[in-house]
């Protein structure tokens, strides 16, 4: 079954975690350990996957947070 890319993993709130943000944040960290680890390892893999919708999270609180302080990245 193919993944669907606007299926909401996560809501912070209210802005809705899409499987393709949560996507792009893990296949940049898995290039990145890759580099150091055996990313085939279903272990890191997990623990990649944990990481990546972490980081998912964390971006959409700054995200909401520069909103509110009225500022943007340029």
């Amino acid at each position: 079954m193919a993944e669907d890319p606007n299926e909401v993993l996560a809501t912070v709130n209210g802005v809705e975690i899409t499987r393709a943000r949560f996507n792009t944040f893990y296949q940049s960290m898995l290039s990145y350990y890759g580099q150091y680890y055996d990313t085939t390892n279903e272990s890191l893999q997990a623990a990649i996957r944990q990481s990546a919708l972490t980081v998912a999270v964390q971006y959409a609180v700054m995200d909401q947070k520069l909103v509110e302080l009225g500022l943007s990245l340029t």
